[in-house]
């Protein structure tokens, strides 16, 4: 651990948001890219299999529980 645990601790706190940031904005990708595969044609549980998420949340997505 270095000298200064607070700089050190800052430093990972914004290395969180940051990727919270990024997982974010993959989460928003991963969903607009499902609806675009399932308008094309491909089932739930293929796009699910292919996101590497489960189908239940790509069912979520388009609106059937």
């Amino acid at each position: 651990m270095p000298d200064n645990i607070e700089e050190h601790l800052r430093a990972i706190g914004h290395r969180l948001a940051r990727n919270r940031t990024n997982l974010e904005i993959a989460w928003e990708d991963a969903h607009a890219a499902a609806f675009e595969a399932i308008d094309a044609g491909k089932s739930q549980h293929r796009v699910a299999e292919l996101l590497g998420v489960d189908r239940m949340t790509v069912r979520k997505w388009v609106g059937k529980r």
